[in-house]
């Protein structure tokens, strides 16, 4: 037997392997059967993730960029565009007139500046 067969794992014995062991073959639900199945569905007083109304979150909105759409840590006081690093506020310099607006508007918080 030559050396890199007595290294070959695959030739070995496993005798921890059952040779007469078979899988249950699994049945996968989607969600509309899951919730018709649910008896907590048929009781309305009984909360589910369903039924549950959230409170409002303490955890504040997370802000993005108007330009790029990424996380924006930084706000123009000049415009209020959000902006995400000084390369996109040197663009936001740059905007023309009532561009700034179109943004603010886009983002559903337009303030008339003048």
């Amino acid at each position: 037997m030559s050396t890199v067969e007595s290294l070959d794992v695959s030739l070995l014995e496993k005798p921890f392997r059952n040779p007469n062991y078979k899988a249950k073959p699994r049945r996968n639900r989607n969600l509309k059967q899951i919730v018709q199945n649910d008896p907590a569905m048929s009781d309305p007083t009984q909360l589910t993730y369903v039924s549950i109304e959230a409170p409002p979150s303490f955890i504040p909105q997370k802000k993005f960029c108007d330009i790029t759409g990424l996380l924006a840590p930084y706000t123009d006081p000049k415009t209020g565009l959000r902006y995400h690093n000084a390369e996109i506020y040197s663009i936001l310099q740059e905007l023309p007139p009532g561009v700034d607006q179109q943004y603010l508007k886009m983002r559903s918080s337009n303030i008339v500046l003048k």
